[in-house]
C-alpha cells in the first residue's frame, strides 16, 4: 500500500495525422481536474512544427529526435521514407515478409512501433509512481481527477477487460501470444485473457523498470532493441507489460489489482457531428464517466474525418471553462 497519494505523468505519442484529435485532448485536459498533472507529448520529428503553440502549462512537447537513441531515430526516418515511397499496401506486404522470412528490416521501425518505444522510455525515465498513456483520440471529462486514475490504495494497478482466448480478435491474439513467448507468462486470470488495449492505460513505473532490467538480463542488449526485434505488428507494449505483471504476480506474489474500465466510454461512429456532440455532452453530465475515446479516422478508411466534427466538439469542451475552478 502506498502511504501517500501516487504521483502521475500523462504521456501522449502522436503525429500530424492526429493533430486535431490532440487539440481536443489538450483542451479537455486543461478544463479538467487533470490539468496540473505533467503531460509529456512526443511527436515525430518531421511533424514537430505542426504542434508549435501547444507548449506551456503542464505540457512538455518533445520530438522523436529528443527521445529515441540516435541510431533508432535514423532507422525510423528511413522507414518513414519507405512508407511514403511505397504506400500502405506495399508496406503491409513488406511487414508480412519481415514476419515470415526476416527481411526487409525497415518495417520494424515504422511510426507505430517507435511510438511504443517512446511512450515506454518516457514512462521509465519519469520520477512518478505511474505513467498514464493517453492517446490523442481521448477526451477527458470536466470532472475527471487523479483519484479516478486507479483504485484507492492499490500498490500496483492496471486496467483490464476480460475475454476468453477463443474470442480474441486476431491482432489482439497476436499481441498476447507474442508477449507470452517473450515474457513466459500470459495476462490471464481464471482462464480468461486481459484484452484491454485502449487508453488511458496506467503503467506502474517501478514495475516497468523491472521489466526492462529483466529483458536486458535475458537478452544481453537494450530493452528497446529486444522489443523491436519482435515480428512487426505482432508485439505490443501493453501486452508485454501486462504479461510481465502476471509473471511478477505469480512468481513474487505482487499485489496486482486488475481495475475495471467502467469510467471509460467509446464512440466509434463519428459520421454525424450533431449526434457526436450530443453523445459527448451526455458523457460530460454522467458522473460515472471520466474519459471518452473517439476512435480516430485519420487513416482515411471512413468517409468522415475529424475535421467534420472537431469544431462542434471544441465548442462543447470550451463551454466547460471555469467548471472546476
Amino acid at each position: 500500500m502506498m502511504d501517500a497519494a501516487p504521483s502521475f505523468i500523462l504521456i501522449t505519442p502522436t503525429w500530424s495525422g492526429d493533430l486535431e484529435h490532440f487539440r481536443l485532448l489538450r483542451a479537455s485536459i486543461e478544463r479538467s481536474g487533470l490539468r496540473d498533472i505533467p503531460h509529456a507529448t512526443v511527436v515525430q520529428a518531421e511533424d514537430r512544427h505542426a504542434f508549435s503553440g501547444f507548449e506551456g502549462g503542464s505540457l512538455t512537447m518533445l520530438s522523436t529526435a529528443d527521445v529515441l537513441p540516435v541510431a533508432l531515430e535514423q532507422r525510423r526516418l528511413k522507414a518513414r521514407a519507405y512508407e511514403r515511397l511505397f504506400g500502405r499496401h506495399v508496406t503491409r506486404i513488406a511487414g508480412s515478409l519481415s514476419r515470415k522470412i526476416g527481411v526487409p528490416s525497415w518495417p520494424h521501425y515504422t511510426g507505430w512501433h517507435t511510438q511504443q518505444i517512446c511512450k515506454l522510455k518516457l514512462a521509465a525515465e519519469s520520477e512518478c509512481d505511474y505513467a498514464v498513456v493517453i492517446d490523442s483520440d481521448v477526451v477527458v471529462c470536466p470532472d475527471a481527477t487523479p483519484a479516478e486514475l486507479l483504485p484507492a490504495g492499490s500498490a500496483i494497478a492496471c486496467y483490464a477487460t476480460w475475454g476468453s482466448p477463443e474470442s480474441l480478435i486476431s491482432k489482439v491474439r497476436n499481441w498476447v501470444n507474442q508477449a507470452s513467448l517473450l515474457v513466459h507468462a500470459k495476462p490471464e486470470h481464471n482462464g480468461r485473457i486481459n484484452d484491454y488495449f485502449d487508453t488511458p492505460f496506467i503503467i506502474h513505473v517501478p514495475t516497468l523498470r523491472a521489466l526492462f532490467e529483466w529483458l536486458e538480463s535475458e537478452h544481453g542488449e537494450p530493452w528497446w532493441s529486444v522489443l523491436l526485434k519482435q515480428p512487426p505488428r505482432r508485439w505490443s507494449e501493453f501486452a508485454t507489460y501486462k504479461a510481465f505483471l502476471a509473471r511478477r504476480r505469480t512468481e513474487y506474489g505482487q499485489n496486482v489489482v486488475w481495475a475495471d474500465t467502467g469510467h471509460i466510454r467509446y464512440i466509434f461512429d463519428t459520421s454525424d457531428a450533431e449526434r457526436l456532440s450530443r453523445e459527448v455532452a451526455l458523457c460530460f453530465k454522467d458522473p460515472s464517466i471520466k474519459f471518452v475515446t473517439i476512435h480516430s479516422q485519420s487513416t482515411g478508411r471512413k468517409l468522415w474525418s475529424v475535421e467534420n466534427w472537431s469544431g462542434q466538439l471544441m465548442n462543447l469542451i470550451t463551454k466547460q471553462d471555469g467548471l472546476n475552478d
